[in-house]
């Protein structure tokens, strides 16, 4: 699929642009002579801390085939598929991006449980 034209495809592109170029060991944690990757975990975090990532809508990603859009963006960022920062940077989107869904969804739920609990008060008070 063509995602050049997809605005969720040019926010991403957009976003991981300079967050990659402001952080350049953005995949390292480093302590002294060692050097490792970080885990899909910390970077996810580290996306997620991020406001301008968060209003990224990638909800839908989840709709296209294993996350295609997430694998073709971070190809336009990073054009070394085969290396362990590719993929480590897209199992840290697609894990921020489903964490942002379930939280999405558990402020919905929790915002339908007070509508109601409002709505019986209303009702069950006259």
């Amino acid at each position: 699929m063509d995602y050049r034209n997809d605005p969720n495809a040019l926010k991403l592109y957009a976003f991981l642009k300079q967050w990659t170029r402001s952080r350049p060991i953005w995949a390292n944690d480093s302590s002294g002579w060692l050097t490792t990757f970080k885990s899909v975990e910390t970077v996810s975090a580290e996306l997620m801390n991020e406001i301008e990532f968060n209003e990224i809508d990638l909800a839908g990603v989840f709709k296209s085939p294993d996350g295609q859009l997430i694998a073709t963006v971070v190809g336009w960022v990073l054009p070394w598929p085969a290396s362990l920062e590719f993929q480590l940077l897209v199992d840290a989107i697609t894990a921020a991006a489903k964490a942002k869904q379930r939280n999405q969804r558990g402020v919905a739920a929790g915002m339908t449980l007070i509508a109601g609990a409002v709505l019986y008060a209303i009702f069950t008070s006259e």
